[in-house]
């Protein structure tokens, strides 16, 4: 860790450790003025029932009930570390890390100085406007170290890049790429995937039918493989998408969303020697399962098949908008100009940010923790009452759950209101448990606690409410 850091991680953790209670006096100081703007909350099944008058301010007037669900109503307020304060104070475990965004953990001090002293140099040096930034620079001579290809297995390394907002852009983007650099408009992708909510991200989606319901056909030309065998991409490219018109496959390694589903080996080998065949491009998207996630520094290396393209976002910012996706040169070299660009993308802010996340995954040993933290997690939660089933990479982790007894939606809900626990879903009805990477056992005990509490008490209910109705 670079000198001048004064604040540890092992200072985090105490501070954010320092009670067990939910009702904590001891919480970390505020850096700024809380924000003015919550969204509304709702529940992953069903709409969260708010209290019917508020005093002052009622944020629930100005934001759409629907369109964006809410887990919990939980205002958020500070946090720290694995820890998230609400604005009564209440101190809740957060194991969902925004999503698998937050990997150094909330607010990590490393990555918060980062941020600060870039603020005395520049905030904003836009792609058109300026040919690129020192930051910038900084990052990507870091940022080679990292990324595909150059290993002799055939792909060139990845030493172009483009970076954006979100990952939805990141794979958009990707796509474009590889459309104009093979002139041709298909794209086949999996069954399950998920790639953003923007009109052509979606499109390429299949992990839930709420995604893309209520807007038709967003884009043309797009084909899923119904299973990720060879035989799936077979009978695509035999019947419904001729290798000629094919631009590319876009699949994530790891499904996160889908279910935390693995790509197996041979299929992606499989999809490789087609691609390499066929001049057909081969994108990975690494938006949830990269950066570290999967215990790797990409998902795709737990396997060794690499890609065409890498898109990445989340994890790569430690909670700043950052995506982007890279490359071999020669697949940018066709591209028209204004092709790309992005008013945001690869802002000074967010590339510091991105910069320090790299120093600290390396210097705090994170892959090391990640993985070891991610077996304790998978193995204790497989024993848990009403788990039929865990999948496990690194800590993107699902565990399902069986819907007669818990809903999906009732365990979220009873881990905010009863637990102090904020958990997420992924597949059809499980956890998708995906905490910061910096989590410690004392996190994992409390956490194997909660669970476990939610658990029995939804079979206790369960049974009461069996019992009612025999009596009934």
């Amino acid at each position: 860790m670079k000198k001048g850091i004064e604040t540890t991680l092992r200072q985090v953790r105490n501070i954010a450790a320092n009670t067990t209670s939910n009702k904590s006096t001891v919480v970390p100081p505020i850096l700024h003025k809380p924000a003015k703007v919550v969204e509304k909350k709702a529940d992953v099944q069903s709409r969260i029932v708010l209290p019917e008058k508020m005093t002052g301010f009622d944020i629930r007037q100005h934001i759409p009930a629907g369109p964006v669900v809410k887990n919990n109503s939980v205002t958020a307020h500070r946090a720290l570390g694995m820890h998230v304060w609400d604005k009564d104070n209440r101190k809740y475990l957060d194991m969902t890390a925004g999503i698998g965004v937050l990997g150094t953990g909330h607010r990590h001090p490393y990555v918060v100085d980062a941020i600060k002293r870039q603020l005395d140099h520049i905030v904003l040096s836009q792609q058109a406007m300026f040919f690129s930034h020192t930051i910038q620079d900084e990052f990507v001579e870091k940022f080679l170290k990292y990324t595909p290809g150059g290993k002799g297995g055939g792909v060139a390394k990845h030493d172009t890049f483009v970076f954006t907002s979100s990952g939805s852009e990141a794979t958009e983007n990707a796509v474009k790429v590889a459309k104009m650099h093979t002139g041709r408009p298909n794209v086949i992708a999996m069954n399950k995937g998920f790639h953003g909510r923007t009109f052509a991200a979606m499109a390429w989606s299949a992990s839930k039918t709420s995604y893309k319901s209520g807007f038709v056909n967003p884009t043309g030309g797009v084909y899923f493989c119904h299973e990720p065998t060879p035989e799936a991409l077979d009978l695509i490219l035999t019947h419904q998408s001729a290798p000629h018109e094919t631009a590319c496959v876009i699949l994530e390694p790891v499904q996160g969303e889908g279910g935390v589903n693995q790509i197996p080996k041979a299929t992606l080998e499989y999809i490789r020697k087609k691609c390499d065949e066929h001049n057909i491009v081969l994108i990975y998207d690494e938006v949830q399962s990269g950066a570290g996630r999967c215990g790797k520094f990409w998902a795709h290396e737990l396997v060794g098949v690499e890609p065409d393209i890498c898109a990445y976002a989340k994890a790569i910012g430690s909670g700043m908008p950052l995506g982007g996706i890279c490359g071999p040169k020669q697949f940018f070299e066709r591209l028209t100009p204004n092709a790309l660009g992005s008013t945001y993308g690869g802002n000074a802010l967010c590339l510091a940010s991105a910069n320090a996340t790299l120093d600290v995954i390396e210097d705090e040993n994170l892959l090391d923790n990640i993985n070891k933290m991610g077996k304790i997690i998978a193995d204790e939660v497989r024993n848990m009452p009403h788990i039929t089933g865990i999948r496990q990479h690194g800590l993107l982790i699902a565990a399902d759950v069986d819907p007669e007894v818990a809903p999906i939606g009732r365990v979220i809900k009873k881990g905010v209101d009863e637990q102090a626990l904020i958990l997420h879903s992924c597949g059809t009805n499980s956890l998708r448990i995906i905490p910061s990477y910096i989590i410690g056992e004392q996190d994992v005990e409390v956490f194997h606690d909660r669970l476990y509490n939610i658990l029995k008490n939804l079979e206790k209910e369960d049974a009461f409410k069996a019992e009612g109705s025999k009596v009934m």
